[in-house]
């Protein structure tokens, strides 16, 4: 159906539909974000698996021209610059990396806390052991 309205709105000057659906394939395009987004409420679907909604999702707009970028065309420009720039950033990356890979329960994010105390307990100890040793040749 969504194919269908996006047919039907490839010629008119408001492309509400398009928007939308080139947003959401954008958003949903990978297994895991589609069930993130089902486990949300955002998405409910009735297809036999998130794999299937994924394919279908990241296939919609195939075909479609649209400026994501146009003011007048796209009425979710700031939320695509603001979802885009969250995927740029390196540090939110990493953040989420390390939450999603080392941290996805509590004990194990207490595990890289106390990892990352003791490396930088170490490395203190060593800064102040060489600055004694030189200290004391002087």
């Amino acid at each position: 159906m969504l194919r269908n309205m996006v047919a039907l709105e490839q010629n008119s000057p408001q492309s509400h539909v398009m928007a939308y659906c080139l947003f959401m394939s954008q958003l949903a395009s990978t297994k895991e974000d589609v069930e993130l987004l089902v486990a949300k409420g955002i998405i409910v679907h009735l297809l036999h698996s998130a794999d299937d909604v994924a394919a279908n999702l990241a296939g919609l707009c195939d075909g479609v021209v649209l400026d994501a970028y146009d003011r007048d065309l796209c009425y979710l420009r700031a939320e695509h610059a603001a979802l885009e720039e969250v995927c740029r950033d390196g540090w939110k990356k990493s953040k989420a990396w390390l939450r999603h890979t080392k941290c996805n329960n509590y004990l194990m994010g207490l595990a890289v806390l106390a990892g990352a105390g003791l490396f930088f307990c170490t490395v203190e100890q060593s800064v102040f052991a060489a600055l004694s040793y030189f200290q004391e040749k002087k």
